[in-house]
C-alpha cells in the first residue's frame, strides 16, 4: 500500500472519522480492554491512535503515548487528550521510542494498512518491556492477515471473533530467550 495515499485519505477523513466508525471501534476497544487493561501507573502506547478513541478507556495509566502518521488524526486526538497524553507523529514501522519503555501497547485496526506488518509488529513489541502486554488487531478481510498471525500469532493468544470485523492477538511479551 502506498503510505502517502493512506495518510492523505486519513487526513481527509479525520473530521468525520468518529461519526463514521465510533460504534464499531467502541466494540473492539471493549473487547481488547476486557483482556488487556492498564494498571495504575502504566506507561501505554497506542500505535496508530487515530482520533484518540482509546484514550478515555485508558484512564489510570500514568502516561499515554498516541502515535499516528496522520497530522489531521492527531489534531482530532488532541481534542480527547488529557494532560497524561502525549502525541507523536510517526510511522508505526519506525517508532521513535526506546526499547522496553512501555508497559502496554495497543494497535487496533491498523496493521491492515501496513505493507510490512511483521516490521510494524516488531516495532510495537520492541517498545514493550519484557512481561508487558501487547494488544493488536487487524481487519479480518485483510490481505495480509496471515503475515500478522505468522509474525506474532504463535507467541500470543489469537482470537478470531465472528461478531467483530477484526482478529485479535493479545498477551504478554516474553523475555528474550525465555
Amino acid at each position: 500500500m502506498e503510505k502517502r495515499r493512506i495518510i492523505r485519505d486519513y487526513d481527509a477523513s479525520a473530521p468525520i472519522y468518529d461519526a463514521r466508525y465510533s460504534e464499531e471501534q467502541t466494540i473492539k476497544i471493549g473487547f481488547v480492554l476486557g483482556r488487556a487493561k492498564p494498571e495504575q501507573g502504566d506507561l501505554v502506547i497506542d500505535a496508530g491512535c487515530g482520533t484518540g478513541m482509546l484514550f478515555r478507556s485508558l484512564r489510570g495509566a500514568r502516561q499515554i503515548v498516541g502515535v499516528d502518521a496522520s497530522l489531521s488524526m492527531l489534531r482530532e486526538a488532541r481534542k480527547k487528550a488529557t494532560e497524561e497524553v502525549d502525541l507523536i507523529m510517526a510511522d508505526i514501522e519506525a517508532l521513535p521510542l526506546v526499547n522496553g519503555c512501555c508497559d502496554m501497547a495497543y494497535s487496533i485496526s491498523v496493521l491492515q494498512l501496513i505493507d510490512d506488518p511483521k516490521k510494524a509488529i516488531g516495532e510495537v513489541v520492541r517498545v514493550v518491556r519484557d512481561g508487558g502486554i501487547v494488544a493488536l488487531s487487524i481487519l479480518r478481510k485483510s490481505d495480509n492477515i496471515r503475515d500478522v498471525v505468522d509474525a506474532y500469532g504463535g507467541d500470543l493468544p489469537f482470537t478470531d471473533s465472528e461478531s467483530m470485523k477484526d482478529v485479535f492477538i493479545i498477551g504478554r511479551k516474553r523475555a528474550e530467550g525465555a
